[in-house]
């Protein structure tokens, strides 16, 4: 899980930390940093996937697509990705990643202005050396020269003596070329790979009903960012919920084939249909996709009275983006780190606390982490203590210029301010940004 992400230098951050939890609402003005913030999540995602420095920060056009369906950079690129009162075009970003009792530092500077990293380091506190690999080690320090073709990392070797130095292209990230013999051992690349895993797990969503409502190709396993897939995934999670499924198994020395029920694709199908069914007036008995000959789907549910399904463009824009949200939190397996701007945009308000409860769930799973902003005083009044308590406001220090986050619970004199006042009401007045600013 994502601990806390540090920002130098980062668009509107001169200098800041924002602690993360499996459930951070992050709070705060219009224009105070919260879509930066997001930027720097966007961000890691490329560098899990394994993108060059200046895709990471440009993005690109598939061949033959329409820029719909670009991979996305940064906002703005990599000429306004620096402070903008800062003469520099050099930034860094530094991870924390807790994995069970494992603590694992990332930390990354890049110059901007020549799509090169400058530093890159991996430290994991279960690793035998100091640091997995380092552009600036404790020990044998380097000498980067500034127009190399080359950036140089000393890697842990698991002896004793002054660990070796290895080459790499300055214009890719270290983290994706350690692999394999570059990475010497498997106790390096292990660390390498449970961070390249993390942030490939990032996944921003900016759910759109217009794009929920349309047809999808059968088999795609990603929700995409704005839906794109939606009614594929939920196909998918009906043939292994309903379809016979069999696997091979070995008895007596013999393999034979057997068919078994997939217990988990079923019990995600009836969270699903169970949490549509609270954010609508009619029960659902059903949900499932409509096909065609060609063999795209289109997302429909089935509500009684009626006995014919209802197809996505009939279906509202709340219910629908609420159902993707259900999807990809409750009945999507694997690891995943939500990213979602306004987290209520087209839930009825009367259904926020449903939406709340919901999430809060989720990542009560070790597997679910959800990074949510939000305008809506209703989803911090209908929060949970606990995600109350890991909530963060972004606020404006004006004194330099900069956006500053704050945990809610550590903005001055909130205990005693709440006492008084709920929430989505310090929030309203405008309260909970003016503390975070101080």
């Amino acid at each position: 899980m994502l601990e806390s992400l540090s920002l130098k230098n980062f668009k509107s951050f001169a200098n800041a930390r924002i602690p993360l939890a499996p459930f951070t609402l992050v709070i705060g003005a219009n224009g105070a940093g919260k879509s930066n913030f997001f930027d720097a999540l966007r961000l890691l995602r490329a560098i899990g996937e394994g993108r060059s420095v200046r895709d990471a920060l440009e993005g690109h056009a598939l061949p033959g697509a329409t820029t719909a369906t670009a991979v996305a950079g940064v906002r703005g690129g990599a000429g306004a990705i620096t402070h903008f009162l800062s003469g520099s075009q050099i930034f860094s970003i530094s991870a924390i990643i807790r994995n069970g009792y494992t603590r694992i530092q990332y930390d990354v500077e890049i110059d901007a202005s020549k799509y090169r990293v400058v530093n890159e380091e991996l430290r994991s506190s279960s690793h035998a050396g100091s640091y997995v690999f380092s552009t600036k080690p404790d020990t044998g320090p380097l000498d980067q020269l500034e127009e190399s073709p080359v950036i140089t990392a000393r890697f842990h070797k698991m002896s004793r003596g002054l660990n070796p130095r290895r080459d790499f292209s300055p214009h890719e990230f270290i983290l994706s070329q350690f692999t394999g013999r570059r990475a010497e051992s498997r106790a390096n690349e292990e660390v390498a790979d449970l961070v390249r895993e993390e942030f490939a797990a990032i996944t921003p969503l900016e759910l759109r009903p217009e794009v929920l409502r349309q047809y999808s190709p059968r088999g795609r396993a990603d929700l995409g960012e704005h839906g794109e897939n939606f009614a594929s995934v939920v196909a998918n999670l009906w043939d292994r919920a309903n379809a016979p499924q069999f696997r091979f198994v070995s008895e007596s020395g013999r393999s034979q084939l057997e068919e078994f029920v997939d217990s988990d694709a079923r019990d995600s199908m009836a969270a699903l249909k169970s949490w549509l069914g609270e954010i609508t007036p009619r029960t659902i008995t059903e949900v499932l996709t409509q096909q065609t000959p060609t063999g795209e789907v289109i997302f429909a549910v089935r509500e009684e009275p009626y006995d014919d399904p209802i197809a996505a463009p009939s279906l509202s824009d709340g219910t629908l983006r609420f159902a993707a949200l259900a999807l990809v939190a409750t009945a999507t397996p694997g690891r995943r780190a939500l990213v979602v701007e306004e987290i209520e945009n087209g839930i009825n308000p009367s259904r926020v606390a449903l939406l709340v409860q919901m999430l809060e769930q989720a990542t009560a799973d070790s597997q679910v982490q959800v990074i949510a902003s939000s305008h809506s005083p209703a989803v911090l009044d209908y929060a949970g203590e606990r995600a109350v308590e890991s909530a963060v406001v972004i606020g404006w220090d004006e004194e330099n210029q900069s956006s500053r986050p704050v945990l809610i619970k550590s903005l001055p004199s909130f205990e005693e301010v709440r006492k008084h006042e709920s929430l989505g009401d310090l929030q309203v007045e405008g309260w909970l940004q003016l503390a975070a600013g101080m």
